[in-house]
């Protein structure tokens, strides 16, 4: 007999407060998996995970310092680089990293991990510079203030984003996003399709 969500209650887990069944047993939703904890990432081991699908990119989640990643023990981290429109390859390319934290990528090799945590960036260059242009040029020139603080200080570019995120992406609304994310981040979408 099937079982479905309704039957079976979500884990739960204090460090991921919306870790939540997609599919009971198959699939399952949550963002951060990085912030995880020991207790918790026991907990998550038995229920067998194989693969992580992250929607950020490998410099965003290297970014976060000061916490363990008990992630990266057990799954390898691979940058999925999406095929673009004029790019001659059509499929998919991937890029594997012994760990999180280490900067040489590494070849196929012997895997000794339990599964893969893929990386895909939803946010690419085209999508960026849309954002950046959907504001008037004397905001532009304003948001570089912000991007030289955060250059200056490394926080790794939050001031500039906040910027944006309330004086371009909140004033296009919730379904413009969405519109824009379809429109500029097909290849994201077709890597994570495939």
């Amino acid at each position: 007999m099937e079982t479905t969500i309704s039957e079976n209650p979500p884990v739960q887990l204090k460090s991921l407060p919306n870790f939540r069944p997609v599919v009971s047993g198959r699939l399952y939703r949550s963002s951060r998996p990085d912030l995880i904890t020991e207790q918790d990432y026991e907990t998550v081991q038995r229920l067998g995970l194989r693969c992580i699908v992250d929607f950020r990119s490998v410099g965003e989640y290297r970014s976060f310092k000061g916490k363990t990643k008990f992630v990266d023990e057990d799954f390898r981290v691979v940058k999925v680089k999406p095929p673009t429109r004029w790019g001659s390859s059509n499929g998919l390319r991937y890029r594997y990293y012994s760990d999180g934290s280490q900067e040489k990528p590494k070849t196929n090799g012997d895997v000794k991990s339990r599964g893969f945590h893929y990386f895909i960036n939803f946010f690419t260059m085209q999508y960026i510079w849309n954002v950046f242009t959907r504001v008037p040029w004397y905001m532009q020139l304003y948001s570089l203030m912000y991007l030289v603080y955060d250059l200056i200080f490394w926080t790794n570019y939050i001031h500039f984003v906040r910027f944006f995120a309330r004086n371009s992406l909140n004033k296009a609304g919730l379904t413009r996003q969405y519109i824009d994310i379809v429109e500029l981040s097909q290849g994201a979408i077709y890597s994570v399709t495939q």
